[in-house]
């Protein structure tokens, strides 16, 4: 946790952006459930109208089809855009602060650090830092607010409907992360503790890519 301050404190001044597109986010998914309830509720009144010889309106329905498509697409990409503009702020006043505090270090601090471990510092750790809002703590948010909102629609609209869509969301939103969690936490570690030595053999092998050419020991 104490490694994430500086990120969240980096975050901080977008919280506006942040939350703008969390909303945008929101927008997308609950559209995206309508196009799929009001095509699928089309589809089917169609084909039974068409079974029994009955007339059905097809304008209206087929105009929301149209808006939620649409707004699917525009909120999608708003959104997209949103978030990446303010975590690349975030990153780059991150990335400010990292400069900041290693400039001042003595040059025999800096001389014991491998090239490859500055580099890993100044890459690899923010590009995680990076994927943690974008890909966990804002889809995250989102789908939580989505299925409030789906769940007390079917709550209004049929309430035990509602009851068991709302246990079966809340079960799985809670046994699966904690699943995948104890699934992929020793994968993650070890991508984590091998990573870097990776990253520094790479570095080392084109530092010295001259001198190994030179005593022809690229292949060895």
């Amino acid at each position: 946790m104490r490694e994430l301050l500086p990120f969240l404190r980096a975050l901080r001044p977008e919280r506006r952006r942040l939350a703008l597109g969390t909303a945008l986010l929101v927008a997308s998914l609950l559209s995206a459930i309508g196009l799929l309830g009001l095509s699928g509720w089309l589809i089917t009144a169609t084909a039974v109208a068409g079974l029994g010889g009955a007339a059905v309106e097809l304008y209206r329905p087929s105009t929301g089809v149209r808006f939620f498509a649409l707004s699917r697409t525009a909120t999608r990409y708003l959104e997209r855009l949103v978030h990446h503009d303010a975590v690349l702020r975030a990153l780059a006043r991150l990335r400010g602060w990292l400069f900041r505090a290693v400039a001042p270090l003595p040059l025999a601090q800096l001389g014991r650090m491998r090239r490859s471990e500055l580099l890993n510092r100044m890459t690899a750790d923010i590009e995680a830092l990076d994927g943690l809002y974008l890909r966990v703590v804002g889809p995250t948010l989102a789908a939580v607010a989505t299925l409030a909102v789906t769940v007390a629609a079917l709550l209004a609209l049929a309430p035990p409907v509602g009851y068991a869509v709302g246990g079966l969301l809340a079960a799985g939103g809670v046994a699966l992360p904690l699943w995948a969690w104890r699934q992929g936490s020793p994968h993650g570690e070890a991508v984590d503790r091998h990573l870097p030595a990776l990253r520094g053999a790479g570095v080392d092998a084109v530092q010295g890519l001259a001198e190994l050419r030179a005593y022809a020991a690229t292949a060895r």
